[in-house]
């Protein structure tokens, strides 16, 4: 679901948007914190069956 990584919400830069749909794919993100510090996973379903998880951390290097 590429299409979704393109789709970036300028508010949250993080990894994809909240929920994406596209035909019978549905790809969500949620995310904690800020661009600081930050952690978050990604979810894409097929037909209501998930197919892939993703679990993501990352923040600023000061």
């Amino acid at each position: 679901m590429k299409e979704a990584l393109f789709n970036v919400p300028i508010d949250m830069p993080f990894r994809g948007p909240l929920e994406f749909k596209r035909d019978n794919f549905e790809y969500r993100c949620k995310v904690d914190g800020d661009f600081d510090w930050f952690n978050g996973a990604e979810e894409i379903f097929k037909n209501g069956i998930k197919v892939y998880e993703c679990v993501f951390h990352g923040g600023l290097i000061v």
